[in-house]
């Protein structure tokens, strides 16, 4: 059965620099559960696609039965890193009333294996957000 989510994305004027959250309701055909690494990356394949060439860092907001009620470009970054602050993470987390997150990044390589370590996440990142 067809469902409508809304979906979570960050918008900068680049002349006054003012930045907005803003949400759109798409439809999403399906509805798909992401419970496993296989659908997210399935899910997340055409965004990635919109920028190649470049490292992309992704958030996918889920309901209590993991499906998803939005997806957020985090960052987009060069063709070998990309830098996520915690906050931007979280924000559209609570924003989007999700009880769950899954964060993904692509490797416009193509090459899965981690040539450095992947993340590098600050103490407070990893803590249990209060």
């Amino acid at each position: 059965m067809p469902h409508v989510r809304a979906l979570l994305q960050r918008r900068s004027c680049p002349r006054c620099g003012i930045t907005k959250i803003v949400y759109s309701l798409v439809s999403l055909g399906e509805e798909v559960r992401l419970d496993r690494p296989e659908k997210v990356a399935d899910y997340l394949r055409s965004a990635f696609h919109e920028n190649p060439m470049q490292e992309a860092f992704y958030c996918v907001y889920l309901d209590r039965k993991n499906h998803p009620i939005g997806r957020h470009l985090g960052t987009l970054g060069t063709a070998t890193s990309t830098l996520v602050a915690p906050r931007e993470v979280f924000r559209g987390a609570i924003l989007a009333s999700a009880t769950a997150l899954v964060v993904a990044h692509n490797h416009p390589s193509g090459d899965p294996a981690p040539v450095r370590p992947t993340f590098r996440l600050p103490v407070s990142f990893v803590r249990r957000p209060r």
